[in-house]
């Protein structure tokens, strides 16, 4: 049996010691993102339960009232679901970005120059898409204060129509 190369023992020492960090960063985001996306899904299931079992609770005045002032169990669902849809998003991108940069820090590649680029490189796209932001920025808000929901007849001047679902 012959014995090992420099070669071969350097990448021994290599798996076992950078591999292993790496292998251990992946698996570590990547238990983080389900534990983080099923954190979310319950919230969403429960608020949407909670909605319903008060829109339940309340009798028929109060089913009225609440479907009178856009509070019906239905379009309180779907903006839960929509927030919900957003913060996995984030989450995700989150999560993501930093096992990438980890993992990068660990191959020896200098992040200080490609984060210096990448400010640079945001401050400039920040100011050519300022209309999109500004756009998704609205449908946060247009979400979050209910201003539209399913059912509304919207009139938008070269078209009217009924909203049929409100996603960003």
């Amino acid at each position: 049996h012959a014995l090992p190369s420099t070669r071969e023992k350097a990448a021994q020492d290599w798996l076992t010691t950078v591999g292993l960090r790496i292998l251990l960063t992946l698996v570590l985001a990547g238990v983080a993102l389900w534990a983080l996306r099923r954190v979310i899904n319950r919230v969403v299931a429960t608020m949407t339960s909670k909605s319903v079992r008060r829109l339940a609770e309340a009798g028929p005045a109060g089913r009225v009232l609440a479907t009178a002032t856009g509070l019906a169990g239905e379009r309180q669902r779907q903006r839960v679901e929509t927030v919900g849809s957003l913060l996995r998003s984030i989450v995700t991108i989150v999560v993501v970005t930093l096992a990438t940069l980890t993992t990068m820090a660990l191959l020896g590649i200098p992040l200080g120059p490609l984060l210096a680029s990448a400010g640079v490189a945001g401050v400039a796209l920040g100011f050519g898409a300022q209309t999109l932001v500004k756009d998704f920025l609205s449908g946060i808000f247009l979400v979050m204060e209910d201003q539209y929901g399913p059912g509304d007849v919207v009139d938008l001047g070269s078209a009217i129509g009924t909203v049929e679902e409100v996603t960003l």
